[in-house]
Parts: C-alpha cells; structure tokens; sequence
C-alpha cells in the first residue's frame, strides 16, 4: 500500500488516474471504491482542498469522457464519485484543519443523519416508499423474466421488513464508506510523511462523551416511542450506536498492542467482522463503555505493565 500511497503523490495526473481507476473498477467490486476515495483523501490531506478539488476534476473528467464512449463503464464509475468524493474531500479538508479524527468521523456521521431525515421529511416513511418503487418497477420485471410465481411470492412476504432496513442501511453504507476512505487516506500519509504517526492517533480514539449517552438514549427511544417518529428515533439511535464501533477497535487494538499479541489477532478480529456482522455492535457497545470507564487509561502505552 505503501508504494500505491507514493504513485499518488507523485504528481497531479498520476493522482488523478488512481482516483479515476479505482471508481472505475467499483461497481464490479465496491470495496475498491473506498481507494478511490482515499486516494482523494490523500491529497487533499497532503495538499489541500484546492489541490484536492484539481484531482476530482480531472478524475470526473476522465470518466466523463469514458462515459461517453463507453456508458455502461463511465457512467457507473461517475455515480461512485457523486456519493464518495465530495464527502471524502469535505472530511479530509476538516481533518486537515482540525487534526481532530474523532471530529471528522462524527462529522460524516451528521452529513449521513441529515440525509437520513431528509428521506423521513420527504417521503415520510421511505420504506413504503421503497415497496412501492418494487410494485412498480421491479415487480413487472420479475414477471417479464419467468421468475415462478412462488419466488414471487416469497420476496412479497420478506419485502415490508427488508424494505424497513434499506433506507437506514443506505445511509450506515455511505458512512462507513467515507470513513474507511478517509481513515485509509490518513493511513497513507502517515506511511509516506510520519511513520507510525496514525497507529498512535488510531489508539487514541475518543468520540465526545455526550454521544455516547444520546446513542443510549436514541436507542432505548427507538424501541418504546410509539407513532410514526419510531422509525426515525431508532434508525438515527442505531447509527449514533455504530460511530462508537471505531472506538471499540481503538480499544481492542490498544490492548493487543499492550499485550504484545501476534497480528494473528487482528487478523481474526476482521475476518470476524467480515463474517459475523453481530460483531460490529460488541465492539460499538465496548467503545460506548470506554467512553464512560476509559479501558484504555490503565494501558500504560503498547507495552504492557
């Protein structure tokens, strides 16, 4: 990663290529998306927002040009860089003023929040907005393609609860994609311009106290509140939850680190976040709990006592 990191800051165009080539790889493989905007993440952290917004250009106009000769490439590619750069870039810029990571990862989480209720204001309650789009749309489809009428009718019984969890899992997607792009970016710096500099920063992360006791609150008014505001209390309880996820892995790394445990660990704690989601909210319950005991505070550095 280290000699990817390098090939970006090696001057303007080769930026602009590696930002380009990642959105355009996204939509067969999404993850690659997020080194797309990291790569963004990057220079502007490196180099400012002005520099930053140079790399954006000429990357969209790269694939704009890509979408012209070749649409089912380019135009895919460029509805990558509408949902990932622009936050990216706005965060790096606050990161970069800052030099606050708590900060900006709470900061991606209120842009993601905004447009959470600006779905509920406009659509009030976007899951049946998401049943009726299938009624409309996505039903005839299935029926123009032969799917057997018991398929049909499984996905109509499954339908009401997935659609329930599609808006909020949108919104928790493009967060969680801005935060690793932008982590990934700062990662890098560190690698080329402070060795070392970003596992220090990682092991000290600490959102703000207060949001910790509001996730609670949101959470536990999520599951009691009657009415049509239940919906939105809960979904924004559970992404306030999902912020202090970053804070659980500083603490699980800051004590791997003090015990001098093999990388094994590591290895083991994201493939087990990869495929046991249920993971996810331990860790973000076990950093809400550091935000109130400071499991850390004893630590006494990587070393341990």
């Amino acid at each position: 990663m280290r000699g990817l990191a390098a090939l970006i800051m090696q001057g303007r165009f080769a930026a602009m290529g590696v930002v380009a080539l990642f959105a355009l790889l996204a939509p067969a493989l999404p993850p690659i998306g997020y080194l797309s905007g990291a790569a963004l993440a990057l220079v502007s952290l490196r180099r400012g927002l002005a520099e930053g917004a140079v790399v954006a250009v000429g990357a969209a106009a790269l694939l704009a040009v890509l979408g012209l000769l070749a649409p089912r490439l380019g135009l895919p590619a460029l509805g990558v860089a509408l949902a990932l750069w622009l936050p990216v870039w706005l965060l790096a810029g606050l990161l970069r003023r800052t030099v606050s990571l708590p900060l900006s990862l709470e900061a991606a989480l209120a842009v993601s929040l905004l447009g959470l209720v600006a779905a509920y204001a406009a659509f009030g309650d976007p899951a049946r907005e998401v049943v009726m789009l299938y009624h409309q749309h996505l039903l005839p489809e299935l029926k123009q393609m032969g799917v057997a009428p018991a398929s049909v009718a499984r996905i109509e019984q499954m339908l009401p609860e997935v659609a329930r969890w599609i808006p909020v899992g949108l919104a928790i997607g493009l967060w969680l994609g801005w935060c690793l792009s932008l982590l990934l970016g700062r990662a890098w710096q560190a690698q080329l311009y402070n060795p070392g500099g970003f596992g220090g920063e990682f092991l000290a992360l600490r959102m703000h106290r207060p949001l910790a006791t509001a996730a609670a609150l949101l959470a536990a008014a999520g599951i009691v509140v009657p009415g049509a505001m239940q919906g939105l209390i809960g979904d924004a309880g559970l992404m306030l939850v999902l912020l202090f996820l970053f804070q659980g892995l500083a603490v699980i790394h800051a004590y791997l680190a003090w015990r001098r445990l093999h990388w094994g660990w590591v290895f083991g704690l994201y493939a087990m976040l990869v495929f046991i989601p249920s993971v996810l909210f331990l860790l973000a319950m076990l950093g809400i709990l550091d935000s109130w005991r400071d499991f850390r505070r004893n630590m006494g550095g990587a070393a341990p006592k």
